[in-house]
């Protein structure tokens, strides 16, 4: 929503008590979600998980855990993301913990030692876990992943209430209307009435092609109130939800004087819809900032949409910076 983006940024950017609000409140978030807290809660609620589950089975505890994710060379944030929650856990837990690295839409292989999270069911198996945690976002970055957690019972770890951007990409890469047709269709709550490749008419329409996660799903953790809701939504018996804050960087906090700037921090791609916040730039009179890993057709695209505008001198394409 472009209107209600531009409003917040508005607020944000010209009421002092209102920006002062948020940096306590941002402040407080990261003081309270740590890295280290975020993967003893994630850790913490699966062993509790387990202790009914194994009674139940009657078995040992293995005490082995999965993490199917995309790496932390991967193009998307939740890889490098999903990394500095498992190294906590490495060294806060007695599981033994595996990271299966989803390689969907890249041109990675995996490192050496590591297994593809496409390899459970034809060559690893959920039996040699006591858990299987797949990392998913709506992106193409994470296809393997979701297909993977469609026929295997996981714990579905949602980045967003949404697998819209991740199938998709790929109906879009299948070259087939007829298959891509059929593959959404499968997995839409309104089954073939409801057909588009644009992510944000799902949104629109409020389809978000989670239902098959959800119906194999052991537990499914989310990061809101407002996703845990669409979860319920789109299936009412769907199994413990945990709401899990997302972690904060542990970094110096910084200050500096308000300014009329906006910054887009992380990975610059057509799905992150860039050219939102550039026509910003000329609506609010702000200036925009995008850091981090970034394509190359879509930097130029954005520098070229800033020239259209007339806003070259106010949109700044950094790239991944280091400090």
């Amino acid at each position: 929503d472009v209107r209600a983006m531009a409003q917040a940024s508005e607020w944000a950017l010209g009421d002092e008590a209102h920006r002062a609000r948020l940096l306590l409140a941002a402040r407080e978030a990261r003081q309270n979600w740590t890295w280290q807290r975020t993967g003893d809660r994630a850790l913490r609620a699966l062993e509790e998980f387990s202790q009914s589950i194994d009674r139940r089975r009657r078995r040992p505890a293995l005490r082995r855990v999965g993490v199917l994710a995309p790496s932390r060379r991967s193009p998307s944030a939740i890889g490098a993301y999903t990394a500095e929650v498992l190294d906590r856990w490495k060294h806060a837990s007695s599981n033994a913990l595996e990271h299966l690295e989803d390689d969907s839409d890249t041109d990675l292989r995996p490192e050496a030692g590591r297994w593809l999270s496409g390899t459970i069911g034809p060559y690893r198996h959920g039996y040699e876990f006591d858990h299987l945690v797949s990392v998913l976002g709506s992106s193409g970055f994470h296809v393997s992943t979701a297909l993977v957690a469609e026929r295997h019972p996981t714990h579905v770890w949602l980045h967003e209430a949404s697998l819209a951007g991740c199938y998709l990409n790929a109906a879009i890469k299948s070259s087939s209307e007829e298959w891509a047709r059929g593959f959404v269709a499968e997995r839409s709550e309104r089954g073939s009435e409801f057909y588009s490749l644009e992510p944000e008419d799902f949104h629109r329409e409020g389809v978000t092609l989670l239902g098959p996660v959800l119906r194999s799903a052991r537990s499914v953790i989310v990061s809101s109130n407002e996703a845990a809701d669409v979860v319920r939504r789109v299936n009412p018996d769907c199994p413990p939800v945990l709401v899990l804050p997302l972690a904060f960087p542990e970094v110096d906090a910084v200050s500096v004087a308000p300014t009329r700037r906006i910054v887009s921090a992380g990975w610059l791609a057509f799905n992150k819809r860039p050219g939102v916040l550039v026509h910003l730039a000329r609506e609010l009179d702000v200036d925009v900032d995008f850091v981090g890993p970034q394509i190359a057709v879509v930097a130029e695209h954005v520098r070229e949409l800033a020239r259209e505008l007339g806003v070259s001198e106010r949109v700044r394409v950094s790239g991944r910076l280091d400090e």
